[in-house]
């Protein structure tokens, strides 16, 4: 079957814009954007168009000339000099907007492949885009002036003329590192031994070259179906009609804040917000709720896996999130699926200073994934009575969506709270009534005095009632309908690999798994915070007055009744 192409015109930059749409065979696809030479939309242009569409995508060809073609080196220098690469990348949005809105396109981002002045108009418009452009591939992009490059989320693919010097090798290098650094992420750059134009078979320069076009033909392929999907990965995420579903908005400015105050709402700063009628669920992670505008801000990561490795995610995300994205309350159903009572992700609480940290990434070993600290569930806890003022209904939905996007489609999930989110237990035990709920303790003065050297001005009184709150809390878990296991530091650091395959349910661990335990209890897991082990004095002045006020303080408010039933080793010093 062949595809199809049909001259189009659509909104875009506040007019009407034009050009050529081509559907694949299977009538849709991942959406890509074509973008000309100095030539104009010219034959070779929709060719490409085809070409893509025959290959399974749907493809648009903006035509930024306004139907003028020409093959005079003098009148496409002429035309091109005419059109800003800002404003063009502005105009190229609409392509964009277009076809994420279309119902042939599958996915929730789109690719661009630009030639000589489009190359360099795809690097522009994926920075502008942000998250909506999920492929950047450039040929001999040539570039006027410094567009900003921060935006620029976009895996990118290069491909080069060793024989060019519009841009020459040296400077398709430079252009690359300046990429990197603008993104953090190191583009594919490849070079042919070719001149200028190698990939235009119409040849007006004479530079064709079948082979080095062939091969950079098939990498782009290849290129663009890794990281372009072929279907939504989970359901019911584009919004119906012309709705808009959720906004993204480049972070232009962060709060100042100390190094574990709660993520809050307002602590970006934002360009302008984009429009998403899909969502990229998969490579965003819950920051905060916004309680006045009544929205989930969420932060976008083009490699998630990346982010969950850190010790603290959401120190992660406020120091490195570029874009974020807000999703109203009314469609994060339909953004990341309603709640699933069936959901079993591993959920770990504890009263700080117990080892969680370590137990996470003992668990990440063997799950699929695992995260530290996602802070939208503190923000449950410490602002209970706003939530419950919502309404039930809202209230157990947010408590799910606290977590939704953090839940892989297949495989198991581990999530650790800060010790405050304790206090959010009830919220969550209604949330997630099939999860594996874990809490972690660790003999008391023992635990006293961890608490008292990583946080020295921390009040004896004060760390008496953190103590309260979390055997509370513990026997509020343990008195649940759900699976819950009580863990005590001593035995994990005694006995890593034992503690995790009790607590996965299985009587062997792989050897593989078993290699990467000896290797996260070789390390730090709080390396490099101001809590790590490190970082915590020795031994701090007037320790063991502390310890004294902290005994007499837990002596005037412990609950017997609730140590001797749940949890009798928090006073035995690790004995049974």
């Amino acid at each position: 079957m062949e595809s199809r192409t049909s001259k189009i015109a659509y909104p875009s930059n506040g007019g009407t814009a034009h050009g050529y749409l081509a559907l694949p065979p299977s009538g849709s696809g991942p959406g890509v954007v074509v973008i000309q030479e100095w030539w104009g939309l010219t034959s070779h242009i929709v060719d490409v168009a085809h070409r893509l569409a025959a290959a399974g995508f749907v493809a648009l060809a903006p035509d930024l000339y306004g139907g003028t073609t020409t093959h005079d080196v003098a009148e496409a220098d002429r035309l091109m000099r005419a059109l800003p690469v800002e404003r063009a990348a502005a105009d190229l949005g609409g392509a964009v907007d277009h076809l994420l809105g279309l119902d042939a396109v599958t996915g929730d981002a789109v690719g661009a492949v630009g030639f000589c002045m489009g190359g360099g108009f795809v690097l522009t418009l994926a920075a502008q885009q942000g998250p909506r452009v999920g492929a950047v591939v450039t040929f001999y992009g040539v570039l006027d002036g410094r567009p900003d490059f921060t935006g620029l989320t976009a895996p990118v693919l290069g491909h080069f003329g060793r024989l060019d010097t519009t841009p020459s090798p040296a400077g398709a290098r430079r252009l690359a590192d300046r990429l990197a650094a603008a993104s953090g992420r190191r583009p594919d750059v490849r070079f042919y031994p070719a001149d200028h134009a190698f990939f235009n078979d119409e040849n007006p320069m004479g530079a064709y070259d079948a082979d080095a076009a062939r091969q950079a033909w098939a990498a782009t392929l290849t290129f663009l179906r890794a990281h372009l999907r072929t279907a939504p990965p989970r359901e019911l995420r584009t919004a119906p009609g012309d709705r808009t579903l959720a906004t993204a908005s480049r972070v232009v400015a962060r709060r100042p804040r100390l190094p574990f105050d709660w993520a809050e709402a307002d602590d970006f700063t934002l360009a302008e917000p984009l429009p998403l009628r899909r969502v990229p669920a998969d490579k965003l992670l819950p920051y905060a709720f916004d309680l006045d505008a009544r929205e989930l801000v969420l932060t976008f990561h083009a490699d998630v896996g990346a982010a969950a490795r850190e010790p603290f995610l959401y120190v992660e995300q406020r120091t490195n999130a570029r874009y974020v994205v807000r999703v109203p309350f009314e469609h994060l159903d339909r953004a990341f699926g309603p709640p699933d009572p069936a959901a079993a992700p591993i959920l770990i609480f504890s009263i700080g200073r117990t080892g969680s940290t370590l137990l996470n990434a003992l668990l990440g070993c063997a799950t699929s994934r695992a995260y530290s600290e996602p802070d939208a569930v503190t923000q449950l806890a410490l602002r209970r009575p706003e939530f419950a003022a919502l309404g039930t209904a809202t209230h157990r939905n947010l408590a799910w969506h606290a977590l939704s996007a953090l839940l892989p489609s297949g495989g198991g999930c581990a999530v650790k709270f800060r010790s405050q989110a304790a206090r959010a237990m009830p919220d969550v035990l209604d949330a997630f009534p099939s999860a594996r709920f874990i809490y972690l303790l660790r003999e008391r003065r023992a635990w006293g005095r961890s608490v008292h050297r990583a946080f020295p001005g921390t009040d004896s009184d004060e760390a008496a009632r953190e103590l309260l709150d979390g055997v509370r809390s513990l026997a509020l878990m343990r008195s649940a309908d759900v699976e819950s296991h009580v863990v005590h530091y001593e035995d994990l650091v005694a006995a890593p690999e034992h503690v995790v395959a009790q607590l996965l349910g299985t009587p062997d661990l792989s050897p593989e798994t078993t290699a990467r335990i000896t290797a996260v209890m070789a390390r730090d897991a709080q390396a490099g915070s101001e809590i790590g082990r490190t970082s915590a004095a020795p031994e701090p002045r007037g320790e063991r007055r502390w310890l004294a006020d902290f005994d007499a303080a837990w002596a005037k408010i412990r609950p017997a009744h609730l140590i001797d039933r749940h949890c009798p080793r928090l006073e035995a010093g690790g004995a049974a």
